[in-house]
């Protein structure tokens, strides 16, 4: 039970420290002035670090900065479109 407690602790604080990262590339690509969509954004994040990455992960990444309300969801039935806050 408690290896178990420590192997899920360990798990979560790779993911965070993982996502820490894409937080700062994320914000680098978007912009105030152009919508996005989490596509493009998955793409441009792709070519900038040259590995391939989770769509679910920056999805995750982009959510939790809407929540820190440094990014704007829009939706679409086509998707989600995401706007950096000014």
């Amino acid at each position: 039970m408690v290896q178990t407690f420590v192997s899920k602790l360990i798990r979560d604080f790779d993911i965070k420290s993982c996502m820490s990262k894409y937080t700062k590339l994320v914000l680098d690509i978007l912009n105030t002035n152009e919508i996005k969509s989490t596509n493009q954004i998955l793409k441009e994040l792709e070519n900038k670090t040259r590995k391939v990455i989770n769509w679910h992960n920056i999805y995750r990444v982009l959510m939790d900065l809407n929540y820190e309300n440094k990014v704007e969801r829009l939706e679409a039935k086509a998707g989600f479109f995401w706007k950096k806050k000014s």
